[in-house]
């Protein structure tokens, strides 16, 4: 698979070095998910899609640092031949917005506010939990068990920190709409996981979300 290729680790690392990184990771994300919300609101960003437009944006710059700094997992965001796909595919691309945007017109600010609150959510969540997160896991699996259970092992830790997120939501939820929620996550972590793993980029995981 495509991410095989990609995939490179340091082979005289710390065996405990992987799960400090990912530990990292989460508290990163967490931390940013806190305090951001309180912040803008003392800049007038009240709850809301700005809000958590500017917020995810944020958490996106803090992982995306942390991972140039300390992390330094190679993370492809788009496929290699996305150019070529884009002159191929343009003309549907194009026509598809143009239909959207007169569809949506007496609506326009809501639909572009929610289409850019899907995309940096999506990109954030992907470049997060399958990005950094699986991938530093899978590195760390490679080195102990076959190929098969090292990508089952990985898949299914990724899955459950993703999922593990979601309880925060239990702040402002009641407790069984967060256990529906973290089971859906579940099943979802492990279909964005092979997704990325086929494909080698994270596009397809975004479109998925997004």
């Amino acid at each position: 698979m495509v991410l095989f290729q990609l995939l490179a680790f340091k082979e005289d690392e710390n065996s405990a070095m992987p799960f400090i990184k990912v530990a990292i990771t989460v508290a990163c994300y967490l931390i940013t998910l806190f305090l951001m919300p309180p912040l803008t609101a003392v800049f007038g960003m009240h709850a809301g899609p700005v809000q958590v437009i500017v917020t995810e944006s944020l958490m996106l710059l803090a992982v995306l640092i942390l991972n140039r700094l300390y992390i330094k997992q190679h993370i492809r965001l788009l496929p290699t031949n996305t150019m070529s796909e884009l002159r191929k595919n343009g003309v549907p691309l194009g026509l598809t917005i143009i239909v959207l945007l007169i569809f949506f017109r007496n609506h326009l600010n809501q639909f572009l506010i929610s289409l850019l609150l899907s995309l940096i959510v999506a990109i954030t969540e992907e470049y997060t939990f399958r990005g950094i997160i699986f991938t530093t896991l899978l590195s760390r699996c490679l080195k102990q068990f076959t190929t098969i259970r090292a990508t089952i092992a990985a898949m299914i830790a990724a899955a459950l920190i993703f999922a593990a997120m979601h309880l925060t939501n239990l702040l402002s939820q009641p407790v069984w709409s967060v256990f529906c929620q973290v089971l859906y996550v579940i099943g979802l972590g492990l279909l964005l996981a092979a997704i990325y793993l086929i494909t080698g980029n994270l596009l397809g995981a975004i479109v998925s979300i997004g």
